[in-house]
């Protein structure tokens, strides 16, 4: 079963040959040679007491439509996961058994806010949001926190009814206001449904930089969107073997681009064609006192430690 994970994991790798393989200690990183001759690391990730053909991973669409690399370690890491565990992937896009929605869901999603409102576990907030915002980063407690149990579930029937007052709160779970991780202090656990027709139109930071035509697009190859990265150069293979070496970690804030490009480096450089340019706005002419009278070209290899990059004209002259 172990070989015919490998295969199937490498097949996000558009049938080439990839290096991100499984070793049955996952502790270990041991080092395999490729044909081009270079090293790469092995990595092994598990789910801890995880039955086989019970898994079942769920990787939920992004509503903005463009995944960045956050979206792909989640991706990647169920996709793995499922194969490994003979178990079910359900996503968008990847192979999958169904897609979910969560409007689907609503009505038990609506039972399990209520009863941890009533657990005194949640409470209704109507704090706007900016203001919400500065009183996480400070550590501030809402004036909401301390609500009654009756003074929650009336605001959570106004969100239920979509009221004018209802649109205006959240359910905040109560969990602790100086938790060095700020995004724990007191998260929102469920907005009013309507969030669901206007999320397409959410003000995210790259939207900014696309709307006034700073960028190119989403696939800019200066946006961290998978599309710009790929665009930038990177292999599908490099994002993999960085991933499996993240583990499941969940801090995705912490991935280290440097990290991501070396991996990807040692990956091209062995087999990458070279070239040589010069920006428009940065050429100077010169002129060589030792250079050929007539200009004549040679074919030398694209690469010279890879017959597989194939060849190239390069023309010789006293003038650059």
């Amino acid at each position: 079963m172990k070989d015919k994970v490998d295969a199937e994991v490498c097949s996000w790798c558009a049938g080439k040959k990839c290096s991100a393989k499984l070793k049955e200690n996952p502790a270990s990183s041991q080092q395999s040679k490729t044909k081009a001759g270079t090293t790469r690391g092995t990595f092994e990730v598990d789910l801890p007491e995880a039955e086989a053909g019970k898994v079942k991973l769920r990787f939920a669409p992004e509503p903005s439509g463009y995944l960045h690399i956050g979206h792909s370690k989640a991706a990647l890491l169920n996709q793995y996961f499922a194969q490994r565990y003979q178990g079910q992937l359900i996503t968008l896009g990847i192979k999958y058994e169904k897609v979910t929605h969560t409007s689907d869901h609503f009505g038990e999603l609506m039972d399990m806010t209520e009863e941890l409102i009533n657990q005194g576990k949640a409470y209704v907030d109507d704090t706007p949001r900016e203001e919400m915002q500065k009183q996480r980063m400070d550590g501030i407690e809402s004036k909401c926190r301390n609500h009654s149990k009756e003074e929650n579930l009336k605001l959570w029937e106004e969100m239920k009814a979509g009221s004018e007052r209802g649109l205006h709160c959240c359910v905040r779970g109560k969990l602790d206001m100086q938790d060095p991780n700020k995004s724990l202090r007191d998260p929102v656990y469920y907005v009013e449904r309507g969030l669901y027709d206007y999320t397409l139109l959410s003000k995210r930071k790259l939207l900014w930089f696309v709307q006034n035509d700073k960028v190119n697009g989403w696939d800019d190859p200066r946006f961290p969107t998978v599309q710009g990265i790929v665009r930038r150069g990177l292999k599908v293979e490099a994002l993999i073997q960085f991933i499996l070496e993240q583990g499941a970690s969940k801090n995705l804030n912490l991935m280290e681009w440097d990290k991501l490009w070396t991996i990807n480096k040692k990956i091209i450089d062995p087999v990458c064609p070279r070239h040589t340019a010069v920006t428009e706005e940065g050429r100077v002419l010169l002129t060589l006192s030792n250079g050929p009278e007539k200009p004549f070209v040679r074919i030398i290899p694209r690469h010279k430690k890879y017959e597989g990059a194939g060849e190239k004209a390069t023309t010789f002259t006293r003038s650059i």
